[in-house]
């Protein structure tokens, strides 16, 4: 099998690769968890960012072919760009009335929210928490605007679910060690939970003197809306308005920026509404004019091989170093990844 990526960080389809592939999936949970090497060499570096241990970066032998340049590395975990940030993530998008994810995945308890590298990956609504916490900091929330009529409020804790009361647009801060935090919470009027979803599709390409961005905007078949029933919001992912001269100019299903206006990598989220609210899709936008799906996974996962770990039966003699103990193994297995 021919191992490939499109942003060009796996090559190749050489056993070396398949392992360096293994080898960097364990660093990256290593650093994920905030965990120690067995040696007590710590997985992350003093500004947050993510760095190899000796022994988590396999070294090529002298007669073996080298690593790619651009080989996966912790860094390349997702949001790996904000690691040094507490920022609580992208905008959240939910409805009024609507249970915490982590109650209804759970139950009900003290333990149940979802972290912002939860809703990073899987685009659903969950309790807010800063990213990359440090457990000695203090952390503060607080609403800076909310719709008319809203008596919506948080917790005096670092972890909160936020119970929007009407339907509107809100902004949270996260006052934390690093600075203070924007969050956009979107709450849309109350949905019934077995009403079927739509579906959105965000695609974007620069033309000419400008970024367009479309929103194939779908209805669930199992529904009643149709194509011309739903209506597309967009939104400036907070972490990166800074990065955007202006604002998005918006007609239908479509937006459109000016190129010179983008200053730095900027993230577009749209949201399909209907009866009920879509999962929101993104895309990223360069200001060398690139447009890069945030959603879509790369080519090289559609035929790998993916050994899931159960992370929680670890103890006191199961650890990472464990896994990465037994990569010869799970090479032979012919893995390619770890989840």
């Amino acid at each position: 099998m021919t191992d490939s990526h499109d942003d060009g960080f796996l090559t190749g389809g050489s056993e070396r690769t398949r392992r360096g592939v293994l080898a960097a999936s364990i660093a990256g949970f290593t650093a994920l968890a905030g965990c120690s090497s067995d040696d007590g060499t710590t997985t992350a570096g003093g500004d947050g960012t993510a760095t190899p241990t000796a022994e988590s970066t396999p070294t090529p032998e002298p007669d073996s072919e080298p690593e790619p340049s651009g080989s996966l590395t912790p860094a390349d975990v997702p949001q790996a760009e904000v690691r040094g940030s507490h920022h609580p993530g992208p905008p959240r998008f939910t409805s009024v009335g609507q249970r915490a994810l982590g109650n209804v995945l759970h139950g009900p308890g003290t333990n149940t929210n979802l972290s912002p590298l939860d809703v990073e990956l899987s685009g659903v609504d969950g309790d807010l928490a800063p990213f990359n916490p440090d457990h000695e900091a203090t952390y503060e929330w607080s609403v800076a605007d909310a719709p008319d009529g809203s008596s919506a409020g948080v917790d005096d804790a670092s972890v909160i679910h936020f119970e929007p009361d009407v339907p509107g647009e809100y902004r949270l801060e996260l006052d934390a060690p690093d600075d203070t935090h924007e969050l956009t919470v979107r709450a849309f009027p109350e949905e019934d939970e077995t009403d079927p979803q739509p579906r959105v599709t965000l695609h974007g390409e620069a033309d000419g003197d400008q970024f367009v961005l479309d929103a194939d905007a779908s209805p669930s078949p199992e529904g009643d809306n149709t194509v011309d029933d739903l209506d597309v919001e967009f939104y400036v992912d907070d972490r990166d308005r800074e990065n955007l001269d202006g604002s998005l100019s918006v007609e239908d299903h479509a937006a459109t920026v000016p190129t010179d206006a983008v200053t730095d990598a900027v993230r577009v989220h749209a949201v399909a509404v209907g009866d009920r609210h879509s999962v929101a899709d993104a895309v990223r936008l360069e200001p060398d004019g690139s447009v890069t799906p945030l959603n879509e996974p790369p080519a090289w996962v559609e035929d790998a091989t993916i050994y899931e770990i159960f992370v929680r039966r670890f103890d006191d003699d199961v650890t990472f170093q464990t896994i990465q103990d037994r990569l010869d193994y799970l090479e032979e297995m012919g893995t390619d990844a770890l989840c």
